[in-house]
């Protein structure tokens, strides 16, 4: 067993101190809660479990955190936090409880990712799905999210807007039309729409 000789509130911890001259610095909160006193005696199990409950409360301020300033998937949330080398099992533990109040949710996550992708960024579908896949969203929601879109003439207005903006730039060097047609294909390759939506765009843009 351990006495505390000393709680020392330092911000928004406190700096308990042991009578072996050991110390564990934890969230103001937490000892409130708990109702730590001089001279009150723990456990290494008491230790172990005020560690436990120390670093989850971290965590959880560092998902709130991360999550005020943008959204994120629950991937990306992970890979942050365990760069902070917080624990594995317990990162997964709070990004469940995330889960289960709707503050993490992959599928509106995808959906809001993919309108800002398309309406602002005026990215082609398939640039999108490599982006969704790398934050780790599953393919069932990318499928379902992406196929909202397979249809909408949105996909095809934007390439034709910045296809057009392409080709105008590309007239002024001095480029043969067949030329110009690859690097125009081959930029709206980049920007992620498919064989289909490319021919649309360079038959719209060649009969004007």
């Amino acid at each position: 067993m351990k006495r505390i000789v000393r709680l020392l509130k330092k911000g928004r911890n406190v700096l308990i101190s042991f009578d072996d001259d050991s110390q564990i610095l934890v969230r103001e909160n937490i000892v409130y809660d708990h109702g730590f006193r001089k001279n009150d005696e723990l456990s290494e199990a008491d230790l172990d479990l005020l560690a436990r409950e120390n670093e989850l409360l971290k965590i959880k301020e560092k998902s709130f955190d991360l999550l005020s300033r943008r959204s994120h998937s629950k991937s990306e949330l992970r890979l942050k936090l365990l760069k902070k080398n917080f624990d594995y099992h317990l990162i997964s533990a709070v990004l469940n409880d995330l889960e289960k109040i709707k503050y993490l949710d992959d599928y509106d996550f995808a959906i809001k990712f993919t309108d800002e992708k398309i309406k602002r960024r005026k990215q082609g579908l398939n640039l999108i799905r490599k982006q969704l896949q790398k934050k780790g969203i599953s393919r069932e929601y990318i499928d379902s999210v992406l196929s909202r879109y397979e249809d909408d003439e949105i996909i095809f207005n934007n390439a034709l807007e910045i296809g057009k903006k392409k080709y105008n730039f590309l007239l002024k060097k001095d480029i043969d039309q067949n030329k110009l047609n690859l690097k125009l294909r081959a930029f709206l390759t980049g920007r992620g729409y498919d064989y289909e939506i490319i021919n649309r765009v360079l038959n719209s843009i060649i009969t004007e």
